[in-house]
């Protein structure tokens, strides 16, 4: 016979076989339905299979209106030792589930801002409870999760799991939470503004979609008629822009956080960080600035918090083998025995002015604290003045030019086309025959004035023959000038120049 159910087919294989299931069956012989596959769920829900049938479900938004209700059906076998619930909220105190029957009872509610369970069934008197230490109220998602320790026992200890933490054995024991079979009304979100998803009771869903009709025997159905808004939506808190200077809204449902960029701090990021508020520069001033801050070392430290003692012996100037030692802006030198001084450049025990010291060419010796010091003249230095400065060096002469050093000056022996005190000057080239600027100026105004001189002198002669040429115009006879000619030979003799004219 065919052993593969509702269309599937049955695969021999050794010594056995398996049936090769429809897609919307499944099990040893196809006989379960797999009811999702048929997407039967409205939209905006998910479909989950449960034994025997399938369930839609959807997160629900509440907002202290009034609570929905559930009853479970008459078919309901199975024991009721395990609860679950996921809620969202901002709520201090609200009701979350609460069930009664008489002296049997269950609650799951917010106190104080505190997740609060308590549990009354079975034989026990006691009963279980539960209050978190975390607040629950910060607007995230947060999950519950209860379940006895021995299930089928009358009274037992329950363990409690919130938002992943370790198992928390809970004080006290009670029974299981079967008086919900007795047609007990389950109250959800009384007074409660948030949000709920999966709500589970022994493992059967009390789903929010409105009046279905599910195939599965066991089930918790709504007894009330309210018609509930489904997805978990909160009021629109990031649309006005509220956080300052950049910062990043973030929607915590009815309520929202601002993530300040760097730099700025405060509920709506409208301060900006004392980044100097914690004395950053260890030896200077700090300024604040945007998300940093900048120092003004005092003097001798470095480094952008000036912790850095600047190493003033890199350049010390310790003299005949003393050992520098680096202060705070400035060193000190440790002189060896036979030295003293500042910078160990003065011989100790100190020496005195015609006992054992002497300065050379010229120098002027007096004592001073640490000994006796000379005062050398121009062209001398050293300890004794005995070196003469070399003023040839480096050479100052140029064009090849030799330079011969003397006393506090120097002598340039120039090239045969040079001349000048440096050489500096090429004889080929005009100022080599004026090498004083004076010159220069001089000569040519001299030979200018020179000309104009002669100019003017040669005016005036020309100036004063022709006004002799121009005087009178009358032209004597021959007789006249013969007789004129002797009378005057006998009187005046004229001159030569007369003559010429």
């Amino acid at each position: 016979s065919e052993p593969c159910q509702n269309g599937g087919r049955c695969v021999v294989t050794w010594n056995d076989f398996h049936c090769s299931c429809p897609a919307n069956f499944t099990g040893k012989f196809c006989e379960e339905r797999v009811w999702c596959e048929s997407d039967p769920c409205p939209e905006a829900t998910t479909c989950i299979d449960v034994p025997a049938g399938y369930v839609c479900l959807a997160n629900a938004t509440f907002n202290s209106s009034a609570a929905i209700e559930f009853t479970t059906n008459t078919s309901v076998t199975r024991t009721l030792g395990s609860l679950l619930m996921d809620f969202r909220t901002r709520d201090e105190d609200a009701v979350l589930l609460r069930a009664m029957e008489e002296v049997d009872s269950l609650q799951i509610a917010i106190k104080n801002s505190s997740l609060l369970v308590d549990i009354r069934s079975g034989n026990s008197i006691e009963g279980v409870s539960f209050l978190s230490q975390n607040a629950v109220t910060d607007g995230a998602w947060h999950t519950i999760s209860l379940s006895m320790e021995e299930p089928s026992a009358l009274s037992s200890r329950w363990v409690a799991h919130l938002d992943g933490s370790i198992n928390m054995t809970l004080q006290g024991n009670a029974g299981n939470l079967d008086f919900l079979k007795n047609n007990a009304l389950i109250v959800l979100a009384e007074n409660f503004t948030g949000c709920l998803g999966q709500v589970k009771i022994g493992g059967i869903y009390l789903p929010f979609t409105s009046h279905l009709s599910y195939p599965q025997p066991e089930q918790f159905q709504q007894s009330s008629r309210r018609t509930i808004q489904l997805g978990c939506t909160g009021a629109d808190v990031c649309a006005s822009s509220p956080c300052s200077n950049a910062g990043t809204c973030r929607d915590l449902f009815n309520s929202f956080s601002c993530a300040c960029s760097a730099g700025w701090e405060g509920l709506l990021c409208e301060s900006n960080i004392d980044d100097c508020q914690s004395s950053p520069c260890v030896h200077g001033n700090c300024t604040d600035r945007l998300a940093d801050f900048q120092c003004e070392c005092f003097r001798g430290y470095i480094g952008k918090k000036c912790d850095i003692n600047v190493d003033d012996c890199v350049r010390h100037q310790c003299q005949n083998g003393a050992t520098c030692i680096d202060g705070v802006y400035g060193y000190s030198c440790k002189c060896p025995a036979q030295y003293s001084g500042p910078r160990c450049e003065w011989p100790f025990p100190p020496e005195q002015c015609g006992k054992n010291f002497t300065c050379l060419n010229g120098g002027k010796c007096t004592t001073e604290t640490w000994g006796a010091n000379c005062t050398c003249k121009p062209g001398f230095t050293g300890r004794n003045c005995q070196i003469n400065i070399n003023k040839c060096d480096p050479n100052p002469c140029q064009n090849g030019g030799t330079c011969q050093d003397s006393e506090n000056k120097f002598k340039c022996l120039c090239s045969a086309s040079y001349t000048g005190e440096r050489c500096d000057i090429n004889k080929g080239t005009p100022g080599a025959f004026f090498p004083s600027p004076l010159i220069e100026v001089a000569v040519p105004v001299a030979c200018g004035s020179v000309l104009l001189l002669s100019i003017g002198l040669i005016f005036m002669i020309l100036t004063a023959r022709k006004r002799r040429q121009s005087e009178g115009t009358y032209s004597p006879s021959q007789q006249e000038v013969a007789g004129a000619r002797l009378e005057m030979d006998s009187v005046l003799k004229v001159p030569p120049e007369e003559r010429l004219i």
